[in-house]
């Protein structure tokens, strides 16, 4: 007997909904969009709801998962109810704003017997994989340092929402680098921060750096660096990851990890050249990424794999340590010790 597709409720239609409508409408077989809210009808011609509550009391009976993609600070607050409400949750990143308020939603989540799940899409790039395999099975040998280089483009006109208020979008580095830093505490560990530095190179009336720079040391000893900013011109420019290695060196890059630069290596085996070979084909266009790989998270979604959000705790807390390191003061919450979740 044919399954019926697994009906499902969006709140938040800006930005981001294309990219899980477009995904959902790939899997339409697997599912259905049942019901969505936003406070401007304008957003979507098919906005069943602009109040968030009512939505949840009137689809009790027709859905069990609620996809959270309004903006940053609504996050938490709107992940809370419909928890309590008795539904599972996706949640865009970021998951919350803060350590405090993600194992708040870890810890509601299992309280009431729900699903928290994260969209954390780029774990799904081939070419992410393909280096995590590189790095499991020892193919770089103890790893030496590991640099992350992200110079995209941002206009002023960009800041003029919510996207320009710290408290509201968590800066810089909540706003344009989450997903990226989830990888390296993904591939390498959670790193401790030894240095950060922040400035305003284009957007001087920001109320947050457009640009930061750290330095880090992984749990395996070796070092790393990442330079990050939204002020480079004339466009997104590059998306970098490059690991140095006892036995070689690898680099993905492109505006967004789609390129296989290299993978050069003391000695080399068929096994390894089979992978290298693979890896060469995973390229792929920039302008595919916006949708691809969030067929990967509804398909791992579909078939219990999801992705909890207390995967996404150790990135939330090595920005939380960026942003002591740079005394910042806007989210006090940030200054708080540590919560301590098994595993973590």
């Amino acid at each position: 007997m044919k399954q019926k597709p697994y009906p499902l409720a969006i709140v938040g239609c800006g930005n981001v909904f294309s990219r899980h409508q477009s995904a959902i409408e790939n899997l339409k077989n697997l599912f259905q969009i049942v019901s969505l809210c936003d406070i401007d009808p304008e957003k979507s011609s098919k906005v069943d709801y602009q109040n968030y509550e009512k939505m949840l009391f009137f689809v009790k009976d027709q859905v069990n998962l609620i996809v959270i993609a309004t903006p940053n600070y609504l996050h938490y607050s709107q992940a809370k109810l419909a928890i309590e409400s008795g539904y599972d949750v996706l949640i865009e990143k970021p998951v919350a704003l803060s350590s405090l308020e993600t194992v708040s939603l870890i810890n509601l989540a299992q309280k009431h017997h729900r699903k928290a799940l994260a969209v954390l899409q780029v774990r799904y790039n081939p070419l992410v994989k393909g280096l995590k395999r590189i790095v499991e099975e020892g193919v770089l040998g103890k790893i030496r340092s590991v640099s992350l280089v992200q110079r995209w483009q941002r206009q002023t006109n960009f800041f003029k929402s919510w996207r320009g208020d710290f408290h509201l979008s968590g800066g810089l580095l909540f706003e344009f680098s989450i997903h990226y830093l989830d990888l390296l505490q993904w591939l390498f560990g959670l790193p401790k921060v030894l240095s950060a530095s922040g400035f305003n190179l284009k957007h001087k009336k920001l109320p947050y750096n457009d640009t930061i720079f750290s330095s880090f040391r992984f749990p395996s000893g070796a070092v790393g660096n990442f330079e990050i900013t939204v002020a480079a011109e004339p466009a997104n420019l590059e998306c970098s990851i490059h690991v140095l290695g006892e036995k070689g060196a690898f680099k993905i890059s492109g505006p967004n990890l789609n390129k296989f630069e290299y993978c050069q290596l003391l000695h080399n085996s068929k096994k390894i050249d089979y992978l290298l070979n693979q890896l060469n084909k995973f390229s792929f266009p920039a302008s595919d990424k916006p949708s691809l790989f969030h067929e990967n998270v509804y398909r791992d979604i579909y078939f219990k794999k999801g992705i909890s959000i207390s995967e996404s705790l150790p990135s939330v807390r090595l920005i939380e340590d960026v942003y002591r390191h740079l005394k910042i003061t806007l989210l006090p919450q940030y200054f708080e010790p540590p919560p301590t979740v098994p595993g973590y």
